[in-house]
């Protein structure tokens, strides 16, 4: 039985290392941008060899500023065409009254964006087209995003460069597939 995330990592990811090794930085740039409204896919696999070889700070701005265009599709997407869906899924009282607990209290909407944005395994579509449904503050909602994503990646981009990751690596993986993920154009 093949599961989603099989499909995912079967199909999705090697399409889309192969379209970034293609295109180089602007490849990557669309991944992660998208990455955050439509496409299914984890942006890890694609950044980690630029972060191996980018300086982690710029990586990060550039990631980051990816993230803001894609989030704001996401955002849009559920602004302009959510709330319809919502409601069907979950129901219009239980929809409003979630919607009128994340507008009394935009803090947990903000750490909610904010967490989805920092952590690895959630996945932000949902959270950006929520955003976008519950008509959440713009102001709030980049915000969430840039610290989030900024973060995220700076982390991502120093753990990379460590001379214990490529060790790491090199021992687990082998000296091909470390010599393979420093290759990517920059």
């Amino acid at each position: 039985m093949t599961t989603m995330a099989g499909l995912i990592s079967s199909t999705l990811i090697p399409y889309f290392m192969d379209f970034e090794r293609r295109m180089g930085l602007p490849g990557l740039l669309l991944i992660t941008g998208l990455e955050c409204s439509v496409l299914p896919v984890p942006p890890e696999p694609f950044v980690f060899p630029y972060a191996m070889k980018m300086n982690p700070v710029v990586l990060a701005g550039l990631i980051t500023l990816s993230s803001i265009a894609g989030s704001l599709l996401g955002y849009a997407i559920g602004y302009f065409g959510g709330r319809p869906v919502a409601i069907k899924l979950v129901g219009r009282e239980k929809f409003e009254r979630v919607e009128e607990k994340l507008r009394r209290h935009d803090r947990a909407a903000w750490t909610a964006v904010f967490l989805a944005a920092l952590i690895t395994f959630i996945p932000m579509k949902p959270f950006t087209i929520g955003a976008g449904v519950v008509e959440m503050r713009l102001t709030h909602f980049l915000s969430a995003i840039v610290l989030g994503r900024f973060l995220r990646f700076l982390f991502i981009g120093y753990l990379a460069r460590s001379h214990a990751m490529k060790a790491f690596i090199a021992h687990y993986f082998g000296t091909k597939t470390l010599k393979l993920l420093t290759s990517v154009p920059t």
